[in-house]
């Protein structure tokens, strides 16, 4: 199971692709895969690694040729090189990473919405920052704020501000403004204690520890 990461988008002013996704928020709508990297087939264990390093000899099908792959698997191989040549990615994973900052879709997770100006999604692993630059050139009268936070709290948290074509992002990783963020967008009750088995404040220089017991806040 990865781990999630939670998004409130709040619209300030413009026009937003959130608007006009219906209850799916599908990132195809803004920065479109191309179908042939859509590969349904189970990719056995590095193989498009493998198609990769063979891409760069002499004969990269003669390469594939001396893998120890089942038929199936050269086939597949073969279709992965095709699409590094065509496209600069061998699958939809690469291409992905590289162009929506994050390995899945977030396709078929509810766009919950607050009102018709604030929306929420989740994606895995990490936050979609090539797509936050995607959409601040392409909606360039766009004023929005995109805070996030890693399920994991303390791990990853954040804003990007949109606007009107330029993207900014604030690391709040370590932050006490960004320990409460988290908290609010995990809705996890805040400054809790297990050791001490109670709320606590947290102490002056580390926002996830105990200001009574140093014990970690959760």
């Amino acid at each position: 199971m990865p781990n999630w990461v939670t998004h409130r988008c709040t619209v300030l002013a413009g026009d937003c692709p959130f608007r006009d996704q219906g209850e799916a928020l599908d990132f195809n709508r803004i920065v479109p895969m191309p179908e042939e990297l859509k590969i349904d087939e189970i990719l056995p264990y590095h193989l498009e690694e493998r198609v990769v390093k063979a891409a760069s000899t002499e004969d990269p099908e003669a390469a594939i040729e001396t893998e120890s792959l089942q038929e199936e698997e050269r086939a597949i191989a073969f279709r992965l090189l095709g699409n590094l040549r065509r496209f600069g990615y061998a699958s939809w994973y690469s291409w992905s990473c590289a162009h929506w900052g994050t390995q899945w879709n977030a396709c078929g997770t509810p766009c919950e919405r607050d009102s018709e100006s604030v929306f929420h999604f989740v994606t895995a692993w990490a936050t979609p920052e090539p797509l936050f630059q995607a959409i601040a050139t392409k909606y360039s009268n766009l004023i929005a704020m995109v805070e996030y936070a890693d399920q994991i709290l303390g791990q990853s948290v954040g804003i990007y501000r949109l606007d009107e074509g330029n993207l900014t992002h604030e690391d709040l990783t370590g932050t006490v403004e960004g320990r409460d963020l988290a908290y609010e967008l995990n809705q996890v009750t805040p400054f809790w204690c297990a050791r001490c088995d109670d709320r606590r404040e947290a102490i002056e220089n580390d926002p996830w520890a105990c200001n009574v017991c140093g014990g970690q806040l959760a």
